[in-house]
């Protein structure tokens, strides 16, 4: 799970949904795409590998924008791992550095119940 601090966390997911919408430019992001409700990686390499669910936690102690692991692919033990870490880093330097103006911090937690 990934969390990403903001007084306006519904606000931090329009931006973020809004730079996904914008083709081109400065004020896209083209390695990310939302299908239905959850959010995935476009590459050739990791498409449909994994989808992200966001939550907007507005009325938390620290509001937060929180994304969740939702439908993996199957494989092995070490190639499932090598998915989850590589979208969780992708998805928080995205943020980095697209978004880096709308949140206060950010945090990873690993949430799989090993």
């Amino acid at each position: 799970m990934l969390k990403f601090y903001t007084q306006d966390p519904a606000g931090l997911l329009q931006k973020f949904k809004a730079k996904l919408k914008a083709k081109q430019g400065q004020d896209s992001i083209q390695t990310w795409e939302q299908v239905g409700e959850n959010f995935g990686h476009t590459s050739e390499r990791w498409k449909g590998k994994l989808a992200f669910k966001a939550n907007i936690n507005a009325d938390a102690t620290q509001p937060n924008l929180s994304f969740t692991v939702g439908p993996m692919a199957k494989g092995t033990q070490e190639e499932r791992q090598i998915i989850y870490a590589y979208y969780h880093g992708h998805l928080l330097q995205t943020f980095v550095d697209h978004l880096s103006g709308y949140f206060t911090a950010a945090q990873y937690a690993d949430t799989r119940g090993k």
